[in-house]
């Protein structure tokens, strides 16, 4: 899995991580499910030029779902806490 893009799909923009991004200066993202914490942090690295501190990770699970009487699953997704080095930001928010 060398292609950048495909490991970071994308930034998760909630309240709470806004302000974990201006107080701590960590950053989330939803990332590919078989992605390991060194893939995430030189993706990081390389697509936002910004050196990396720490990746922290977690799995959310499948959840049950029903919408117009049928029944379904929320698909399983990984968020990467990513915090950068002081001095360093990303500026999409």
């Amino acid at each position: 899995m060398t292609d950048f893009t495909q490991i970071v799909r994308r930034p998760l923009i909630t309240e709470k991580g806004v302000d974990a991004a201006q107080r701590l200066n960590s950053y989330q993202f939803e990332v590919a499910l078989n992605a390991t914490k060194a893939q995430i942090k030189e993706a990081i690295q390389q697509v936002f030029n910004v050196r990396v501190q720490g990746v922290r990770t977690l799995v959310g699970q499948t959840k049950p779902r029903r919408r117009r009487g049928q029944r379904g699953r929320v698909h399983a997704f990984k968020k990467a806490i990513v915090r950068l080095v002081p001095g360093d930001t990303i500026e999409f928010i």
